[in-house]
This record gives structure tokens, sequence and C-alpha cells, in this order.
């Protein structure tokens, strides 16, 4: 990564995650150093590849409950730092919702996932189903990709939302994850961001 263009900024986030994972460790015992060693272990016996240190803090920042926002540009590797918490067993019987402003991509980041063995697809217009929608009651996939506009308006996937389930990313009410700032920016009514390049930031509710 390069230097960044907002020190303030990454002394604020990097601040918050130090915080989140100090009252981590009173609470539980939780160990950064081991956390991060797992993510790498598991990442790297999937795939034979290292983790940037960024994508480490934004799986962490997602694992200890933070609203976080990362935005780093085309094949930086934002989809690792999204699927990192879920490669861990204990997170197996999680469910990730991530936000993706077109169908297209959506299709691709689910086959992203589904080479790391997290079962993953597009929730959209196009795919959505009632046999899709039993597959999602039914726990069947970790990742779900969709739009904004399903979360928000499209009634037969926010019934589905309402239902208990074990969602590790969900939205709107906790936090979300999203690729371009104009998926938030340019959206009336939509929780807005504060944001940098490769940095964790916050969101605030509209």
């Amino acid at each position: 990564m390069t230097s960044s263009r907002h020190p303030c900024l990454v002394l604020q986030s990097q601040k918050r995650l130090d915080q989140a994972r100090e009252t981590a460790c009173q609470k539980t015992g939780y160990d950064c150093k081991a956390m991060h060693q797992a993510l790498i272990n598991r990442y790297g016996e999937l795939t034979g590849n290292t983790v940037y240190k960024w994508q480490l803090d934004v799986a962490e920042a997602l694992l200890l409950k933070l609203n976080c926002v990362a935005i780093a540009g085309t094949g930086s590797g934002k989809t690792v730092s999204f699927t990192l918490s879920l490669l861990l067993s204990e997170n197996c019987e999680k469910i990730a919702i991530i936000i993706s402003p077109l169908k297209t991509l959506q299709e691709e980041q689910a086959e992203c996932f589904e080479k790391l063995e997290v079962r993953a697809v597009a929730v959209n217009g196009d795919t959505w189903s009632w046999e899709l929608y039993k597959d999602l009651s039914g726990y069947v996939y970790q990742g779900i990709f969709t739009g904004l506009e399903m979360i928000m308006e499209f009634e037969e996937f926010k019934s589905w939302q309402t239902r208990p389930t074990p969602v590790a990313l969900h939205l709107p009410s906790s936090f979300f994850v999203c690729w371009t700032l104009e998926v938030v920016t340019n959206t009336e009514g939509y929780p807005k961001v504060q944001c940098c390049e490769g940095e964790l930031t916050r969101y605030t509710e509209p």
C-alpha cells in the first residue's frame, strides 16, 4: 500500500481497532496475533498467496463487530478482506451480506468466494426465485451478494432478513461492505459513509 493521504483518519481508524482488540482481550481473551496468523495460514492453505496488513485489519474489524469501510483500486484484493473472516472454522455457520452495485460484479464476486470454498450466491431481480428463498432460509450460502435496492425495497428479500439468522454482516442496522463510494453517496436516504483509500473509518445513519 502507498503512504496515506489522510494521516489523521489512519490514526483514528487504528485507534478504534486497537481499542476493540483490547476490549475483546479483556472480555474473551482475544489474541490479535493469533487471529492474524490463523487468517494468514488458512488463506495460504487455500490459495498459496499472502495477505496484506490492510486486508487483515478489515477482516479483524468485521470479526470484532466494528463498522468499517475500506476502499481500494480494482484488483487490489478487497474481496479477500471480506472473505477472510468466513474462512475460519468457528465462523462456518455465519452469513455475510455484501453490497455490490452491479449484477455482473455480484456474480463475479460470488465465484471468487466459491473458489475459497465459501458457498456464495448473487441475489438480485434476475436470480430471485422461490428456490433461492428456500436456499437462503436453509442457510445454504455464507456469502450473499446483493444490491441496495434488494436490501431496502424488495419485500420478499426484506422478509428473509427479518428471520432469526446467524448473520455476520447485516444491513442496514449494523455495518456493510461495498466496493464503490458511489453506492452510498449517490443514493438518497441510505447510510452515509466517510472513507479513504485502503483505510478503516466509520459510517453514520442518514
